[in-house]
């Protein structure tokens, strides 16, 4: 049974995360995902590489900062 159920990037990544402290492969953790979440589902490539940094002790769950200045709009017609 598929169910089309949008998840944001915190929701996603702890799911993926309790799945490695399953023991679930990353193919294995794919599966569920689209069993469960259809087309909502994150990429096999993103649920490998946050299994595999999960693995090796990632523990947030956000996003990890970034370098630089934040990008802005000049635009004041956008805002």
């Amino acid at each position: 049974m598929s169910l089309s159920l949008k998840m944001d990037k915190i929701e996603y990544r702890a799911v993926i995360k309790f799945f490695v402290k399953e023991g679930l492969t990353p193919n294995e953790n794919h599966s569920k995902f689209i069993e469960v979440y259809g087309n909502s589902s994150p990429s096999f490539s993103t649920i490998k590489k946050l299994a595999a940094e999960f693995k090796r002790g990632r523990t947030s769950l956000e996003d990890d900062p970034r370098e630089g200045r934040p990008k802005k709009c000049n635009n004041t017609r956008n805002h």
